[in-house]
């Protein structure tokens, strides 16, 4: 069965029509599928739903940028932004950043790791800027800041997906 990166890959991605609209001059257009592939993810029945309160902000080739409130469900047991919800962001945000390189693979994850720095709090706004630094024939490899209002990095995530062979999410 595959995710709903996976459908919308096979439905809507294809490489060579992304490529063209991307380097075409065409961000409008790359802007409203970044933001339809997520409205999409966050209205099905999946954990993706816990991301439906994400603003895309900006959207380049190989980077998205989104904000996002912390709410109440985001939170841990010590009221601060919960660290499996930041885990899950930067897989998600990066898989959408991928998307708008051209490779129309949203892959699969072989390693995700974030480090911490500094906690966020309730109603805090935090930014978060993914950015896809390499591409290559089997892997991506893709970083991922999160910052509060202040512009402070509070979580750094780093995350490696294997696209070879047609795989998807």
């Amino acid at each position: 069965m595959l995710s709903i990166f996976g459908r919308l890959s096979l439905m809507a991605m294809r490489p060579s029509t992304i490529a063209t609209r991307l380097y075409s001059g065409h961000d409008q257009h790359v802007f409203s599928m970044v933001q339809q592939i997520l409205k999409t993810a966050t209205t099905t029945t999946g954990f993706d739903r816990m991301a439906s309160n994400m603003e895309v902000v900006s959207v380049e080739p190989g980077k998205v940028k989104v904000q996002f409130k912390v709410e109440e469900e985001h939170l841990n047991g010590h009221g601060t932004l919960h660290g499996g919800y930041t885990s899950f962001l930067t897989d998600l945000i990066s898989t959408l950043a991928l998307m708008t390189t051209g490779n129309g693979n949203p892959g699969v994850s072989t390693d995700l790791s974030v480090a911490y720095m500094r906690s966020a709090k309730l109603n805090e706004i935090i930014t978060i800027d993914a950015d896809t630094l390499k591409t290559g024939k089997l892997l991506t490899f893709s970083t991922v800041d999160f910052r509060n209002e202040a512009g402070t990095l509070i979580a750094q995530g780093k995350h490696t997906k294997f696209v070879g062979g047609g795989a998807s999410s």
